[in-house]
């Protein structure tokens, strides 16, 4: 009894030390998507992404590129509306938030959110049709209006596989989700 006590003891430390790991690794890939976001918001911009979505394609793939993690990347307008997702072919029709009040809520605190990005709840993605944790990054003008929406779509298998690549301790397994 004593060696199985010592056994739940020990087991229970070393999640709670991998998990602290997996937190501070999360926040710094988050944190690294964050700040390439707002020069990309800055271009996208001064393209006039709101007017012309498409001439924005190339630069998405482009940072998407960068952040295997990443599925897609989309541009929405503040009424919710998506402008183009690099998930879909030039030219489909794209989903629109304001017909879908799941997708709307969320949405709209983060256009109003204190902070430059929010991260939330893991959601079926209408794109990637997969699950996927919404990363909003929202820029605005300068008298504060929220002028457009960025939204990486971090695909959970492939966050998964990446946390299980090397990351867990050696014998320790991650069992996947359902």
């Amino acid at each position: 009894m004593v060696n199985w006590n010592r056994d739940v003891k020990d087991t229970r430390q070393n999640l709670s030390v991998f998990a602290r790991f997996l937190a501070s690794a999360s926040q710094a890939f988050f944190d690294d998507l964050g700040h390439g976001l707002q020069p990309l918001g800055q271009l996208l911009q001064r393209i006039d992404v709101l007017n012309n979505p498409a001439v924005s394609r190339p630069y998405l793939l482009k940072f998407q590129a960068r952040y295997p993690q990443i599925g897609s990347m989309a541009v929405i307008a503040p009424n919710g509306k998506m402008l183009i997702n690099t998930a879909s072919k030039p030219g489909a029709p794209l989903p629109d938030f304001r017909k879908t009040t799941a997708y709307m809520a969320p949405f709209k605190r983060a256009l109003n959110a204190d902070t430059p990005y929010t991260i939330g709840r893991p959601e079926y993605g209408q794109v990637l049709h997969e699950w996927r944790f919404p990363f909003r990054y929202t820029m605005h003008n300068d008298y504060g209006k929220a002028r457009l929406l960025r939204s990486p779509g971090c695909a959970e298998e492939r966050q998964r596989g990446r946390d299980q690549e090397g990351l867990s301790p050696a014998g320790d397994e991650i069992p996947p989700g359902p």
